[in-house]
């Protein structure tokens, strides 16, 4: 006999994998870009940049928060839904936001257009996790035959 074990991401849907490995994403980026910027100019353009992308602590502090989310929202279905629905809004909002304040002054996240282009992509993929069937069959599943 065959001991069964459980494998731990059976069952879950591809919006929910999608969402934990975002969640990952951002989360070290996040933490990455804390290291990097050391706290300085909080607010500021710091110089400091990962991949391309500038970034300062709070814009690394709102990555820390949206991939923590992710991680927390992967659990259902319905969670990996309301994060895509997060995604959206947030991303689309920055990348709006970053239309007419990448390299101002006044630009609290300090972005630049790389990023402006990352948060338009990372918004239209929220999209498509919120537009997700929450009911679609999960990693592993089968399908019942007739």
């Amino acid at each position: 006999m065959y001991a069964t074990r459980r494998r731990p991401l059976r069952g879950w849907t591809w919006p929910q994998l999608t969402t934990l490995a975002l969640g990952a994403i951002y989360t070290i980026v996040g933490s990455f870009g804390f290291v990097l910027t050391g706290g300085h100019h909080f607010f500021g353009h710091a110089g400091a940049s990962v991949l391309g992308f500038t970034v300062n602590p709070f814009h690394s502090l709102v990555h820390v928060f949206i991939g923590l989310s992710g991680l927390a929202l992967s659990r259902t279905p319905r969670g990996a839904r309301a994060y895509g629905w997060m995604l959206a809004t947030v991303f689309g909002s920055a990348f709006v936001f970053g239309l007419f304040a990448a390299g101002r002054n006044w630009d609290l996240l300090g972005l630049n257009w790389p990023d402006n282009i990352q948060h338009l992509v990372v918004a239209v993929g929220g999209g498509v996790i919120a537009a997700a069937d929450p009911e679609s069959p999960g990693v592993g599943d089968r399908a019942a035959r007739a």
